[in-house]
C-alpha cells in the first residue's frame, strides 16, 4: 500500500519576535503572507589545472530573506517602524507547533494601495543575519 501524503493549511501560522523579556514572543498582526527564509550556501571553485571536474568547497552561508504581506492597520505599522533596524530573534510558527526561528533586521517597510477599491496592503522585509533552525515547540 502507497504512503499516504499529508499536507496542511498555513491558516493559523504566525510570526513573532521577541520581545524585551527574553523568551517571550509578540506575534505580529495582519499578516497576509510569509516568504522565506530560503537558505542558500555559496560554493567556493578550487578547482586546478590536475583536476578533471570542477571541485568546490562550502563558503559561507548566503544572505537570506523573509519578506510579508500585510493587510495595513495603523497600529501595526507603527509597531513594524519601531522594530526597523533592530536586529531581533524571530519565528515563523506553524499549526503543528513546528516552527523556524532566525535573528533578522526589519530592514524593508512599504506601502501599496494599487486602485481606489482595494485594500491597502503593507509589506515588510526581514534580513537573516544569523543561522535558521527548525524547532518542535511542543517539546517545550
Amino acid at each position: 500500500m502507497a504512503k499516504k501524503t499529508t499536507g496542511m493549511l498555513s491558516i493559523k501560522t504566525r510570526l513573532e519576535y521577541e520581545s524585551a523579556t527574553p523568551g517571550t514572543y509578540t506575534p505580529i498582526a495582519q499578516v497576509r503572507s510569509i516568504s522565506g527564509p530560503s537558505e542558500s550556501d555559496e560554493q567556493v571553485d578550487i578547482t586546478t589545472f590536475d583536476d578533471d571536474a570542477r571541485v568546490y568547497i562550502p563558503g559561507l552561508g548566503g544572505s537570506s530573506q523573509v519578506t510579508l504581506g500585510l493587510v495595513y492597520n495603523k497600529a501595526v505599522r507603527l509597531a513594524l517602524r519601531a522594530l526597523k533596524g533592530v536586529e531581533k530573534n524571530y519565528r515563523i510558527v506553524y499549526p503543528d507547533n513546528g516552527a523556524t526561528v532566525f535573528t533578522g533586521i526589519l530592514s524593508a517597510l512599504g506601502a501599496e494601495m494599487s486602485s481606489p477599491e482595494s485594500a491597502i496592503t503593507c509589506s515588510a522585509t526581514l534580513t537573516v543575519t544569523g543561522p535558521v533552525t527548525d524547532v518542535d515547540l511542543s517539546a517545550s
